[in-house]
């Protein structure tokens, strides 16, 4: 059977990269380093510039 465009099996093919997909296993980048802990409020040290002549 052929679709509108004159593909053949196409679906056949399709299943057939399924297939293809489900025997293989993902692998993934590790995990980035964590990044490093801020100072708590680290805004509070801008808090007086204006205050400073």
């Amino acid at each position: 059977m052929t679709d509108d465009f004159g593909n053949a099996n196409l679906t056949a093919r399709i299943d057939e990269l399924n297939l293809d997909q489900e025997e293989t296993t993902a692998t993934f980048a590790p995990d980035p380093p964590a990044m490093p802990k801020l100072p708590p409020f680290p805004e509070l040290r801008y808090l007086n510039l204006a205050d400073n002549k």
